[in-house]
């Protein structure tokens, strides 16, 4: 099911809803609903085991386009249980199983960065920072939002986010670019195909019945998959415009095989002084592919704050390019390319 959490998590049987409802219990994952906006957010909620001293901190994952809440938690069932973290996974405005659905509300990213303002909003409150981590539309809704309320956010940890200038185009951008041809918005059997072709890293024998079954989907929302692509089809540089304003700790992972967001987007971002990590053997599809490694850098990007806060409470401490040098050291110890 994890291969096909990355597009098709909103396709819901009956049957892969029991299934879905069976292990997110059994990882301990709690459904929940909360009005926020306009909208009656559905959400997963976690609060894992506390071992060590630190009070707890929320972790907010924000999935990617066409996809829900339930995309995340083979990477979430990794996250370090020793953290005291309070795990919070939404389906955002538009996916999943928030309502309403509408493809007369507005999709673009400053939209939902509002949107997700108004549910920590309601669910964590705004006196206390988040670390927050996005995928793909998710990482640039993320960014932009960590950019719009520095104040909200403790780390940042970014998967093959959208929103980054492309020096060389995926072969999903050149389709639409050169053909017109808008895959992230497929209704057809082929068109799905072509998509899941394009996202997986590993490319198996798959299912005619749940390709068709998924494009039965899309076809029935085509006008709000369709509205919410073309939102925010034109933020294909939105997020690197707005990172020289973030402030939290932050960290880009990146497939070297993506071809639906290019890796080459990864010079852009090592342009304006920004951590990033190239996971070999991997596509778009990182967070399913290796998820136990998503896992760990979000950790680690825990743990890295955290340890800077401490540093940063001590009355004589000072922070300089030394101190700085050190951190980044020994996250590269840890962290290397994959």
């Amino acid at each position: 099911m994890a291969r096909w959490s990355f597009v098709a998590a909103f396709l819901l049987t009956a049957a892969e809803l029991f299934l879905w409802k069976g292990r997110r219990a059994k990882l301990g994952f709690v459904r929940r609903l909360v009005r926020a906006r306009g909208y009656t957010w559905s959400y997963l909620e976690k609060q894992n085991a506390t071992t060590i001293g630190d009070k707890s901190a929320t972790v907010i994952f924000v999935h990617g386009f066409s996809s829900d809440k339930h995309a995340w938690l083979d990477v979430a069932m990794h996250v370090t249980a020793d953290l005291n973290l309070r795990l919070l996974v939404p389906d955002l405005p538009g996916h999943g199983a928030t309502t309403p659905f509408s493809s007369k509300d507005d999709f673009g990213v400053h939209a939902q960065v509002w949107n997700l303002e108004a549910f920590i909003s309601q669910t964590v409150g705004l006196d206390s920072p988040v670390h927050l981590v996005g995928y793909s539309m998710g990482g640039l809704i993320a960014g932009v939002f960590a950019a719009t309320f520095p104040h909200l956010v403790q780390s940042l940890t970014l998967v093959s986010p959208a929103g980054i200038t492309m020096p060389t185009k995926s072969p999903v951008v050149r389709l639409f670019d050169d053909d017109g041809i808008a895959l992230m918005a497929a209704t057809t059997v082929d068109d799905v195909e072509a998509l899941l072709d394009f996202a997986d890293s590993k490319r198996g024998t798959r299912s005619r019945t749940l390709l068709k079954m998924y494009a039965a989907v899309q076809k029935s929302r085509e006008s709000l998959v369709t509205k919410i692509f073309y939102d925010l089809e034109p933020e294909r540089s939105t997020l690197e415009e707005h990172i020289p304003r973030i402030d939290a700790d932050m960290v880009v992972l990146w497939g070297k095989e993506d071809q639906i967001l290019d890796v080459s987007c990864v010079q852009r971002i090592q342009a304006l002084g920004r951590r990033t990590v190239v996971v070999n053997g991997c596509g778009h599809d990182l967070p399913s592919a290796r998820p136990q490694l998503c896992a760990d850098h979000i950790s680690r990007m825990i743990v890295q704050s955290r340890r800077r806060d401490k540093m940063l409470d001590t009355s004589t401490y000072t922070w300089t390019t030394t101190n700085s040098t050190l951190m980044d050291s020994m996250y590269a110890e840890m962290s290397m390319h994959d």
